[in-house]
């Protein structure tokens, strides 16, 4: 099995596949990326419910980026508001992460959302920024 983090990750993918983008990453991968693409990072931040339990508390980024100079911005925050609707779709995000990866998945829920505009590489960023607590499947 994969580490949480990114057993998290793939699943958080898999959970907005539904959005059709072109192009999904994990935190694996450090080399160049194809735009528009999604990102998704998860960090650990603590064991929950006290030492051995299990379960983890971890924060997951899923981070949109698009070229501004090939799209319209209106078009960007659409992609942006079908990723966020595919994390709310049914079934529960919870129950989604869980059916296709090895984790159980108790809450996952957004945390905060912000965007930037990245003048340096004519870019637009969204970052969706989710709390989960997960285990491992026995």
């Amino acid at each position: 099995m994969a580490s949480i983090e990114r057993e998290v990750e793939a699943a958080l993918l898999n959970a907005v596949s539904g959005a059709s983008i072109p192009h999904a990453y994990t935190s694996e991968r450090n080399a160049g990326r194809l735009l528009p693409n999604l990102v998704a990072k998860a960090t650990i931040s603590n064991e929950a419910l006290g030492p051995f339990t299990g379960v983890f508390t971890l924060s997951a980024n899923l981070t949109y980026t698009g070229r501004a100079d090939t799209t319209s911005r209106a078009g960007f925050d659409h992609e942006v508001q079908t990723i966020i609707e595919e994390l709310y779709s049914t079934p529960s995000l919870p129950a989604t992460m869980t059916s296709s990866s090895n984790l159980t998945v108790y809450k996952a829920s957004i945390a905060n959302e912000g965007g930037t505009i990245l003048a340096s590489n004519r870019t637009w960023q969204r970052n969706i920024v989710l709390d989960i607590k997960a285990s491992a499947k026995k």
